[in-house]
């Protein structure tokens, strides 16, 4: 059985106006109906509907007999009957209205202990004897009013506390009720910052006067909103969010339609009984009550005392500790009717304690003539469904909220303010304090009405601004302003204004405005100031050149804003370094001066305060000394009141030159003189437009958060409505703009300083040989006091946006893998990719360029000819073009960028065109024919060298001999002891045979046995060592040949330029004509070096004869290891198989870089970006993706060499044994024809002789 638990916030007896049930162990949270859908459910019964067409989702519907008898029968009770709905409703009597001077306006609630008040601006307090009467007008609109009729009901019944109604003056035209319930801890402790409102829901309009009213409800300190019908909560939302926050609980009332199952008092178990609680329970229920920060043990006293309240205990109870003596579980009914604070401890969950309880207050709470009803959130699924099976059904929503105000402070040092005030309001005598409040009083009734936005003002700058504020006015010191900052406790969400001393850093322009008090004439410094802050000129180390413009104590204040660090910047301090040129003399005495400045080269910052004229003559100096380039950067500042135009000066312009930074600040303040509209405001002049500005912001922001209000649900708020930071940055957004003029009229004197940014890179080139470009200038910003710093663009616009999108000219051409040229099949170009296009891919990004290639024409140096579009034989680089050539006149003579080519460093090239660094490092090496394998004729003779195999078969023939001559001298033979058997005539064969002697070593190599063996000793271990050797001789024998079987042998490979050198006897090598590598091998000394290039063969193309000679007849070329290794993939691709190998020595390697003009002032600046690419290995990765990609051609002769090639074995290398049984079979049949004639000739010798005849 599902019960109560703790996990979830419950609400208290007194002032949290309803149940919040959760689940047991705090399970799924599930949505619940739609509170319009039951209050026009159940209001339909009783005929008091709302006219409200606005469809809505059905809520659960219950009969009208089940209605009636809830909300008729039980409601009213047995002393007040019900009465049918009137059109009117009745009057409740008036009491007088007081005189005006007996209360007075009450703009502080009075606190609890003081005496209740009976007036409001607004509202009155209700007699004791008009309750019954409101209580019949709440009876009428049920069941909107519920809540608030069994409050009422539970008053006049029960007493519980004291609580407070009041009503309209005018009720019942206004009919709209409040009640003071007085019972919870409010967050502040006072009687009327705990509230509840009722008010028809076809007169909401009524509630208008809630916002007025300034007595009872002060909306300037936080209030607690008991639980509300959500419809009346939407309207107080839409009011009170452009007032501060809202902290909200929603919850499903739930009524009791039905009579609840009957109690069977067995449902207990037997060690447990139900029990009426009494006070001394109180303290162990609130101990564990979740809200009792905001109840107080009376509270639960009264509730206990006075109303059902219930408790499941163990029977043994009495004799256990007081610790154990608490309930196991409880239920009070509230003092609304509704059933609290239903609770069980954990380790009593589960047993079905939770739904007795409910049936017992249920039964208890209608016997009583009260309408059981809870309240439950929407998304605690598990009480739902315990009260569903009780009978309850659910009504409409109702809201529980935290109003917490968001005051403005105004922090206003006096000491500070009295010092800054300007003369008209030193004279005038004037009270900024009180100008202040009189300001805001007007702004917020000109903007708001009645509306009761709160202010705080504090004269003692060592306050705390604390995060519930929503903006601040800090009217104080820089180091005081800037103490307030750092001590907030919430920085990232407070919105600041402030008004500070001349030179002081202003607050991050994110989170406020700051406006320094600038006196005219010394606004340099807070010019540098409010640039560096806005991180302009974020300058490690600078060069402040000055004339006779500055005195001691301007210099002074540019010093400390230059040096000093700035709270909130990023940056260091810089390094800085002063050179005064005093009164100007003469060009070649400030040149001088300025020539000398040590370390002048290594200074790429530099800040000039100077007049218009001797401008000029510093920036003739600069670019004379070569101090103006894309690497440093010049801010020129120009301190004359009078405003002129730098726009179209044609001597600035022609002092402008190609990859110049150079920015200027021109004194654009206008003289009184000239306008009628400016004056010079003082400290109260900022402050009042700052404050009009920010409630102006403030109102507009409200407008735009009650329309979205309107838009959405209550309950899809909070995901609609901005974060506090979105807040401020609309409000700030809105602020800037409204006293970006205002400020500059009316306090500023109209003091500006506009700023000016020389366009300068990418004249020469982008348009190719048709003309150079001129520099110009654009406007970047403007300064003003009160608004600061104000750019269009970045002061220096090439630093940050490098080329600004131009479109520049560079050359290339197609010669893969470097760069590659796609033609689609009409001709025109679709892509550029390769390894330089990537590098120039990337340099257009960081650079902020855009490009356009260009190719050279393959006759004529230039480029192609005008009227005829580029063809692939325009863009291709192949051995006889003159294309390189032609790009570097190209470059050289500054018609492009650059040449985005992979063109080697040569010494030549460098003195006609500037290279960047070396972007890759090409060597050289040569190409040679793969090594093949050796004949394997004699594959069966490899195992062994020729020396072993010698000395094999003179052991053969040795040892044949010696066991001859050991069988014969051994005595244990017949024949060694010189005896013969009388029977047995000479025994020739055997071992007594030489030949048989050698013919059984060799069989025993061969592993076969003999048919006599020695019967001596001396001769038997002759054949044992022997077998031995034949072992050993066998065995690695047949090791070796698996080896050579799987590692064929090789022909000898070259593999090194010395390799290639010693086989010039037999080796042709050749290069191509006019390429790199002849002219490095020219311009090289060493000797070997020299005798390469005699010999060597000039080749003018490569073709496939030149490939067949590498192939097949001993011939090598000498090229770029990248191109030979492009020539070995397109020979696999041809052929299906590798021919070719490359030699593992690598010798000349050429430096690979991109071609600029000589007098080029980007040539650092990109090599800058390169440098970067290379440290971030962006160049290493894409010269590895261009290279071809590693196939099983990519070997080298050494490797192949060592190659295994697992195969079976074939005919080939088995060829040998094949031709060794041939000749074999041929010698034996040789032999044999041999014998047959040494036999004939035997016999016909034997023929001859006359032989005896012996009988």
């Amino acid at each position: 059985m599902s019960v109560v638990s703790t996990a979830t916030l419950a609400l208290p007896c007194g002032g949290a106006d309803a149940i919040l049930c959760s689940t047991t162990g705090g399970r799924g949270l599930v949505e619940g109906e739609g509170w319009w859908d039951g209050v026009r459910s159940a209001a339909s019964v009783l005929g008091t509907a709302p006219q409200d067409t606005t469809p809505h989702r059905a809520a659960p519907q219950y009969s009208q007999q089940r209605a009636r008898r809830a909300l008729s029968s039980a409601i009213l009770g047995p002393a007040l009957h019900p009465r049918p709905p009137k059109q009117q409703p009745p009057v409740v009597k008036s009491s007088p209205t007081p005189p005006a001077n007996t209360l007075g306006p009450l703009r502080s609630p009075p606190q609890r202990e003081m005496e209740v008040v009976p007036y409001g601006k607004n509202f009155r307090l209700v007699p004791e004897d008009e309750l019954p009467e409101l209580l019949d007008y709440l009876s009428q609109h049920l069941p909107q009013s519920l809540k608030f009729q069994q409050t009422l009901k539970t008053f006049l019944t029960d007493r519980v506390w004291d609580f407070h109604f009041y009503v309209t003056k005018d009720w019942p035209q206004d009919p709209v009720v409040l009640h003071f319930p007085g019972i919870t801890h409010p967050p502040n402790g006072l009687l009327y910052e705990s509230f509840s409102v009722f008010c028809p829901n076809d007169r909401l309009d009524a509630l208008q006067l809630l916002q007025t009213e300034d007595m009872l409800i002060d909306w300037t300190r936080p209030l607690y909103l008991n639980f509300t019908p959500k419809i009346i909560f939407e309207w107080l939302q839409e009011f009170y969010t452009h007032i501060g926050s809202i902290e909200t609980v929603e919850g499903d009332v739930y009524i009791s339609v039905q009579d609840p199952p009957p109690l069977q008092e067995t449902e207990l178990p037997p060690e447990v009984e139900l029990r009426q609680l009494c006070k001394e329970d109180a303290k162990a229920i609130h101990d564990l009550y979740p809200a009792r920060d905001m109840e107080c043990l009376e509270a639960f006293e009264k509730c206990i005392d006075t109303l059902p309240a219930y408790g499941i205990f163990a029977k043994d109870a009495a004799d256990v500790e007081d610790a154990e003596k608490r309930p196991a579980a409880w239920m009070v009914q509230s003092y609304y009717g509704a059933m609290f604070s239903m609770q069980t401890l954990p380790e009593f969950r589960r047993k079905g304690y939770g739904i007795f309880l409910a049936k017992r207050l249920t039964a208890a709470v209608k016997k009583r003539g009260y309408v059981p009803f809870v309240v439950i959130r929407p998304e605690n699924a598990a009480s739902q469904s315990l009260y569903l099976k009780l009978g309850f059904e659910k009504l409409y929503q109702t809201v529980r909220a935290v109003l917490k105000p968001r005051p403005i402070r105004i922090v206003l040092d006096i000491e500070f303010t009295n010092s800054k005030q300007s003369d008209s309001e030193r004279n005038k005598g004037l009270d900024v304090l009180g100008e202040l409040k009189d300001a805001w009083a007007e702004l917020i009734r000109d903007n708001f009405g009645q509306l009761p936005l709160k202010v705080e003002f504090h004269t003692r700058v060592d306050v705390i601004l604390r995060k519930d504020l929503s903006a601040v006015l800090i009217i104080t010191s820089c180091n005081n302003l800037w103490r307030l900052y750092n001590n907030s406790e919430d920085s990232n969400s407070l919105l600041y204004l402030a008004i500070t001393e001349e030179g002081c850093p202003r607050l991050p322009a994110k989170e406020g405005i700051t406006v320094p008090i600038v006196t005219r004439g010394q606004e340099v410094a807070q010019i540098i100031s409010d640039l560096r802050a806005a991180e302009e000129i974020s300058w490690p180390s600078l060069l402040v050149i000055f004339d006779a413009w500055l005195d001691a104590d301007q210099m002074k204040q540019i010093f400390k804003a230059i040096s000093e660090a700035q709270p909130k910047v990023r940056f260091v301090s810089p390094q800085m370094q002063m050179l005064d040129l005093g009164y100007f003399s003469s060009y070649d005495m400030v040149r001088q001066t300025i020539a000398e400045f040590p370390n002048l080269s290594s200074i790429e910052h530099f800040l000039v305060i100077t007049g218009r004229e001797n401008i000029f003559i510093v920036m003739k100096i600069a670019k004379s000394l070569r101090l103006v380039n894309p690497s440093t950067q010049w801010l020129y500042v120009l301190p004359e009141t009078q405003y002129y135009s730098l726009t179209n000066d044609s001597r600035l312009i022609s002092l402008l030159h190609e990859g110049d930074n150079v920015a200027f600040l021109i004194n654009a303040t206008r003289h009184s003189s000239e306008t009628n509209s400016c004056s010079e405001g003082g400290i109260l002049c900022y402050s009042r437009e700052l404050l009009r500005a920010l409630v102006a912001s403030l109102a507009s922001y409200a407008a735009t958060e009650q329309i979205t209000l309107k838009r959405v649900a209550t309950d899809e708020w909070e995901e609609e409505k901005l974060s506090v930071s979105e807040r401020r940055k609309i409000l700030l957004k809105h602020i800037t703009a409204g006293i970006a003029k205002q400020l500059g009229e009316t306090c500023d004197g109209c003091m500006a300083w506009k700023m000016r940014s020389a366009i300068t890179w990418g004249l020469k080139g982008p348009t190719g040989p048709s003309g150079d470009e001129e520099a110009s200038m654009i406007e970047s910003g403007i300064w003003r006091p009160g608004t600061g710093v104000d750019l269009y663009n970045p002061l220096f616009t090439h630093i940050k946006h490098g080329f600004r999108g131009k479109q520049l000219t560079i050359v290339s051409c197609h010669a893969p893998p470097w760069h590659e040229i796609q033609f689609d099949d009409q001709g025109q170009v679709v892509k550029y990719s390769g390894f330089i296009f990537d590098i120039v891919d990337e340099l257009s990004s960081r650079l902020n360029f855009s490009y356009k290639v260009v190719f050279p024409a393959n006759t004529v140096k230039g480029f192609v000819a005008e009227g005829r579009e580029p063809t692939l034989d325009d863009a291709v680089a192949d051995e006889r073009s003159p294309i390189w050539d032609n790009m570097i006149d190209l470059v050289q003579q500054n018609h492009v960028f650059m040449a985005a080519t992979a063109m080697s460093m040569s010494a030549g090239r460098e003195s006609r065109v500037r290279f960047t660094l070396a972007v890759a490092s090409q060597p050289h090496t040569f190409l040679v024919a793969k090594p093949r394998q050796m004949s394997r004729t004699l594959l069966f003779l490899s195992p062994f060298t020729g020396k072993t195999w010698l000395a094999i078969f003179g052991s053969t023939l040795l040892v044949g001999p010696a066991l001859y001559f050991i069988h014969k001298a051994s005595p244990a033979t017949e024949l060694g002891r010189g005896l013969r058997p009388k029977n047995v005539g000479p025994n020739k064969g055997g071992l007594n045979r030489i030949m048989n002697c050698i013919w059984y070593m060799y069989g025993a190599l061969m592993q076969q046995g003999a048919v006599q063996l020695p019967t001596a000793d001396s001769g038997r271990l002759v054949f044992g060592i022997w077998w031995i050797f034949v072992m050993v001789i066998v065995t690695s024998y047949c090791g070796n040949l698996v080896a050579f079987l799987t590692f064929p042998r090789m022909n000898p490979a070259v593999t090194t330029l010395g390799g290639l050198l010693k086989l010039r006897g037999t080796m042709t090598w050749g290069l191509m004509r006019g390429s790199e590598l002849e002219k490095l091998l020219e311009d090289s000394s060493v000797p070997e070096f020299n005798y390469l290039l005699n010999k060597a063969e000039r080749h003018a193309v490569v073709d496939d004869a030149l490939l067949e000679r590498v192939a097949y007849d001993r011939h090598v070329l000498l090229e770029r290891r990248s191109r030979l290794l492009i020539l070995q993939s397109l020979q696999l691709k041809k052929s299906g198989y590798c021919s070719f190998a490359l030699a593992t020595d690598d010798f000349l390697p050429e430096q690979i870089g991109l071609a600029m003009p000589i007098q080029s002032p980007y040539t650092n600046l990109v090599n800058k970006e390169i440098r970067r690419m290379q440290q971030a290995g962006l160049i290493d990765s894409w010269f590895r993706h261009a290279m071809p990609r590693r196939d099983r051609c990519w070997v080298t002769p050494q490797s192949l060499a060592t190659e295994v090639n697992s195969h079976s074995v074939n005919l080939d290398d088995m060829q040998g044994s094949f031709i060794v049984l041939g000749i074999g079979l041929v010698a034996a049949f040789l032999a044999a024809i041999l014998e047959r004639c040494f036999r004939c000739l035997s016999i016909m010798k034997a023929r001859g002789i006359i032989e005896p005849f012996v009988n």
